[in-house]
């Protein structure tokens, strides 16, 4: 029951937003734990938003629903994406009855004047690629998960951005994924493929990371949902 829950938290068709190319992989380990969504906020604003909640099943799953709930409340605000953060720690945080804890990626993209705002909390990767330069940006910074501590801080960040520039994020399950021999998929055989199709749509380039991971992890089993997230800057 969890597992199919979990599934109406993962749009199987994204929005078409002008000026962007999309893409997505997900792939459940019955695990319960990831979670992505797609806001748009305001006519300047698409949030998007990566999550990892620790745990399995249906105490997951509970956390995934209240994170879900706060975030698109305050996605429609004028917040920042440190403030909105903060906000969604507070709400989890004050439940005494949930130990679980949760590391997010938020991406805030501003359509008029091409530049994203970002934030995240605990260890949620957000990774650039410049177009001009054709190298990877690691733009996010290790910080408390959502729920450990009412009282964790984090920081804003913004950067401009341009055409054909990609912007990658993604749950730990994705890269340590393992093959027959115990290896891990790692962030660099990621970055790698990623600059490799650098060319195609964010939907072909998430297809290629898909049939990657099917090549790299054969028929060995995985033990955590693998999530990802292309934008691709039109």
């Amino acid at each position: 029951m969890a597992v199919k829950i979990q599934e109406r938290y993962h749009p199987k068709l994204l929005p078409a937003i002008p000026g962007l190319s999309l893409g997505h992989y997900y792939n459940t380990a019955g695990v319960c734990g990831d979670f992505f969504d797609i806001v748009p906020s305001r006519k300047d604003r698409i949030s998007f938003v990566l999550a990892d909640v620790a745990g399995k099943g249906m105490n997951s799953l509970l956390i995934m629903t209240m994170l879900r709930s706060i975030l698109r409340l305050v996605l429609n605000t004028t917040h920042t994406a440190s403030t909105i953060l903060s906000w969604a720690n507070r709400g989890i945080s004050t439940e005494k009855t949930i130990d679980h804890f949760a590391s997010i990626a938020l991406i805030l993209y501003n359509s008029l004047d091409n530049t994203i705002q970002y934030a995240n909390a605990g260890t949620s990767p957000i990774y650039l690629l410049r177009n001009k330069t054709e190298e990877f940006e690691c733009l996010s910074k290790n910080s408390e998960p959502i729920g450990v501590e009412k009282t964790s801080v984090y920081s804003d960040n913004s950067t401009k951005v341009e055409k054909n520039d990609i912007i990658i994020t993604f749950t730990d399950g994705l890269i340590e994924a393992l093959d027959a021999n115990g290896n891990q998929y790692t962030t660099t055989r990621l970055t790698s493929l990623v600059k490799r199709n650098k060319d195609l749509t964010g939907k072909e380039i998430a297809n290629k990371i898909k049939e990657d991971m099917k090549r790299f992890s054969g028929d060995t089993k995985q033990h955590d949902d693998q999530t990802l997230l292309v934008i691709k800057i039109l």
